[in-house]
């Protein structure tokens, strides 16, 4: 980034703004692993859902057989 206008100020401002950019990316960062770990425990969930359907389904075909 150049410095347009010989401003003393310049860097610490542009100092200041990539601080506060930075902060709002580590922030959005943990946001989507923390939403990636909430999809993990939702896939997990329904799996062992699917699992239990799956043996419901054949524990009841076992019972028509009989």
């Amino acid at each position: 980034m150049a410095n347009p206008n010989n401003n003393k100020n310049f860097n610490d401002e542009a100092l200041r703004i990539n601080r506060t950019l930075k902060k709002d990316n580590d922030a959005l960062k943990e946001e989507i692993e923390s939403l990636w770990r909430d999809l993990s425990r939702c896939e997990k969930m329904i799996a062992k859902h699917v699992d239990s359907r799956i043996e419901i389904a054949k524990l009841k075909e076992r019972l028509n057989e009989n």
